[in-house]
């Protein structure tokens, strides 16, 4: 199964506990993709993680102030 998690950096205990997730979640055998991992490649940002939701079995967005932010267009 797929998994695409998506989050936007908040504290520091939110930076780290989300990575920690998605190893977690390796471990158990999902295909994890996870948006600050490709955030530094040169690429189209909202045709990547579209196609990511298309791919992927299970969505996860952890969700925070900053994040809904972001997604409200006021960064």
């Amino acid at each position: 199964m797929r998994v695409f998690i998506s989050y936007a950096h908040g504290s520091v205990a939110h930076i780290s506990a989300v990575p920690e997730l998605s190893l977690l979640l390796i471990r158990l055998g999902f295909d994890v993709r996870i948006d600050s991992r490709e955030s530094d490649r040169r690429q189209s940002w909202p045709q990547w993680i579209s196609n990511e939701m298309r791919l992927a079995d299970y969505v996860l967005v952890i969700a925070s102030a900053e994040y809904r932010r972001r997604a409200e267009g006021l960064a």
